[in-house]
């Protein structure tokens, strides 16, 4: 069987006999554009006029201020509130912080490990964490010869032995 090395191929011209279609294309007026753009909106809300509100308005004419009139309304907005801190009553605590919470909290459990404690009489102060030269945790107990490497179990120590 034999493969013609030549196809017959057919192409429909009919397209081409057509007639042409003019299109004529018309340029705007330039004058016109350039008005357009030179004019200046003559109020600001006239062309937001889709959506705005009272709201709307307000920003905008805060935006519009002038400086001088900026400057009046900066001094109340210069006194800052303060942050009330809350202090602990007990005698020769210092603990302070910023929420109620945390202050219950440090007063409920006052040897927690997390949280300085209250010292046992005023003016009395304490290390919490006592090391020695090797890095072990010591008992902060006067002559407890007790350490250990976790301060956990020194914590779990004082606890059991010396709060009783």
């Amino acid at each position: 069987m034999e493969i013609p090395t030549s196809l017959p191929v057919s192409i429909n011209l009919a397209f081409l006999e057509a007639p042409a279609i003019a299109v004529e294309h018309q340029e705007p007026e330039k004058d016109n554009l350039k008005k357009e753009c030179e004019e200046p909106p003559t109020n600001p809300a006239e062309e937001l006029e889709i959506g705005i509100g009272e709201a709307a308005l307000d920003t905008l004419a805060v935006e519009t201020q002038s400086p001088a009139e900026s400057e009046e309304e900066d001094e109340p907005a210069s006194k800052i509130p303060k942050i009330k801190l809350y202090k602990c009553k007990h005698n020769g605590c210092d603990y302070t912080c910023k929420r109620k919470d945390n202050l219950t909290r440090h007063e409920k459990a006052p040897k927690s490990y997390k949280l300085p404690f209250h010292p046992e009489k005023p003016g009395e102060t304490k290390t919490w964490k006592k090391k020695d030269a090797d890095g072990n945790f010591l008992c902060t107990a006067e002559g407890c010869p007790y350490k250990s490497k976790l301060n956990q179990n020194v914590n779990r120590h004082i606890q059991n032995t010396h709060s009783h």
